[in-house]
């Protein structure tokens, strides 16, 4: 993916056509491939392109976790998918770094659901975990009625990541942007200016 800002390295996938539907989830969410999380992504924005509705994208990384917990890992990622709506879709898209859709999502439901997963993993049982386990988060929407670039979301997504890591770790930071077209919330409307609200899973949105 190529952008100015933030380059995730990620391989892109082919350009469905246009009239590709979304399939219909009825099954619990699976966790997805990095390949087969891309296909999906390229599939919601071009429903969010045709119907004008919202769907969020999450990035999600657990802090200081060793290279040597993967068990951990796929717990996680068996947690994240069983607090998912059946319609919404997670992937392990890099080493630690899990990728959310949320798909039809208003910007209430999907602050309410950063805050919910981090709370998740802060909850976490494993034999392998010595301490309670933290996350950043970053998430962004994708912009309405605009057929945009996998790339181009997906680092609006990594960069918020990387501003949550900054903050010094179990943070959630959401970019801005689109917004106050999507949200009735009054907590999130004093930051509409700002290009980043951020909060963190132990307090209210501040």
């Amino acid at each position: 993916m190529q952008t100015d800002d933030v380059r995730p390295q990620l391989e892109t996938a082919p350009q469905p056509s246009g009239e590709a539907l979304r399939p219909q989830v009825s099954a619990p969410v699976s966790l997805l491939s990095q390949r087969g999380f891309l296909d999906m992504v390229h599939q919601e924005i071009d429903w969010v392109a045709r119907s004008g509705e919202s769907s969020m994208m999450i990035m999600l990384q657990p802090d200081r976790l060793d290279a040597g917990h993967g068990q951990v890992l796929q717990h996680m990622g068996q947690a994240l998918c069983a607090s998912l709506r059946p319609q919404d879709r997670v992937g392990l898209i890099d080493h630690q770094v899990f990728g959310v859709v949320l798909h039809d999502c208003q910007a209430d439901h999907g602050l309410e659901v950063t805050q919910r997963l981090q709370l998740m993993v802060q909850d976490l049982q494993h034999p392998q975990l010595t301490q309670p386990l933290t996350a950043s988060i970053g998430a962004a929407f994708a912009p309405l009625w605009v057929r945009s670039e996998v790339s181009v979301w997906m680092a609006r997504v990594l960069a918020q990541l990387l501003a949550a890591q900054s903050r010094g770790g179990n943070c959630i930071c959401v970019d801005s942007r689109y917004l106050s077209a999507l949200s009735t919330h009054d907590a999130a409307q004093q930051y509409l200016s700002a290009s980043t609200i951020e909060f963190r899973a132990s307090t209210d949105l501040h």
